[in-house]
């Protein structure tokens, strides 16, 4: 070794010994900080609720498949500790906070949702509730060539689901953190 090794490991040992040093005139206290715990449901499962809405029909605005898949695909490709399962419900059910996410789906079926159905959404998400909106294709398109355009910004789901959380009772007026989704928006 040159002696240039020599000096350079000489004050890195003296530079670390200053710092031990130092950290002993410091007088403060020790922190300890706890391990976070795991919280899961009450039931012990991942709850995913398929929003159940007026007007929706089978087969263009929902699929009952679409939970069952959705739920198979959790259970096999995430790391979720607990069984995940799956619940129709309304926005209105009282154990809507249970659910982990929400599943709403559509195409052309209107998005009528009364106040407290609203309200509902709106502390769901707001109190870290997630929700996944999904625009679906129809099995089969009708005679006037309505039901297509899924997951086409404009279509009327997106239009609908937009104005949705843009709604003041659910997601709308939030300055900061609010309304991420809406960035395809020009």
């Amino acid at each position: 070794m040159s002696w240039i090794t020599y000096v350079l490991l000489g004050v890195m040992v003296v530079f670390r010994a200053a710092g031990r040093a130092d950290d002993q005139d410091d007088k403060r206290p020790p922190v300890s900080i706890p391990e976070p715990t795991k919280k899961s449901a009450a039931s012990g499962h991942f709850v995913i609720a398929s929003i159940q809405y007026r007007q929706a029909r089978e087969g263009v605005d929902t699929f009952a498949a679409a939970l069952v898949e959705l739920v198979s695909y959790f259970n096999e490709n995430t790391d979720i500790s607990t069984p995940v399962r799956g619940m129709e419900s309304s926005l209105s059910a009282p154990n809507l906070p249970e659910a982990g996410l929400l599943y709403l789906s559509g195409n052309d079926a209107r998005l009528q949702f009364d106040t407290v159905e609203k309200k509902a959404l709106g502390d769901y998400l707001k109190n870290g509730g997630m929700l996944f909106a999904e625009d679906v294709m129809p099995l089969f398109r009708n005679r006037r060539g309505r039901g297509g355009g899924a997951g086409i910004e404009g279509s009327a789901f997106d239009l609908q689901f937009k104005a949705l959380m843009a709604d003041p009772a659910v997601m709308g007026g939030r300055e900061s953190g609010g309304l991420k989704f809406l960035g395809s928006m020009r």
